[in-house]
């Protein structure tokens, strides 16, 4: 999965600003941290990783039936998965799709909640 790392770190400074957040799951097993953070220095793999030493059963590759590495999937702003097992083109063709796309409308309060001290009618 390293050999993908390069493609993944241009995408990060390309779009980083732009809201793109990178997220690695490590499937390496028990007593692996200290190596994965050497590696993640190494390669410049500068987002947060989640590390439980559960190599292949660790939660999230289970909840995402991963079964091989590296798997990538693209979340929108709203945290739906929308893409998985791209490359090359095709990865940042859909990054930059992904990142033009407006952010969720947050709830807003009723509208009489928002007028103060008028009495509705």
């Amino acid at each position: 999965c390293l050999k993908q790392s390069p493609e993944i770190v241009a995408l990060a400074e390309e779009f980083g600003g732009r809201g793109l957040r990178v997220l690695g799951v490590s499937l390496d097993g028990d007593g692996s941290e200290e190596r994965l953070r050497e590696v993640a220095q190494r390669f410049d793999l500068d987002w947060t990783h989640l590390f439980d030493g559960g190599g292949w059963q660790t939660e999230p590759a289970l909840l995402n039936g991963v079964s091989a590495i590296p798997e990538l999937v693209l979340l929108d702003r709203s945290g739906r998965a929308r893409f998985r097992g791209l490359r090359g083109d095709e990865l940042r063709s859909r990054v930059a799709e992904l990142i033009a796309e407006p952010a969720p409308v947050q709830d807003r309060p009723a509208a009489a909640s928002r007028v103060r001290g008028r009495r509705a009618r």
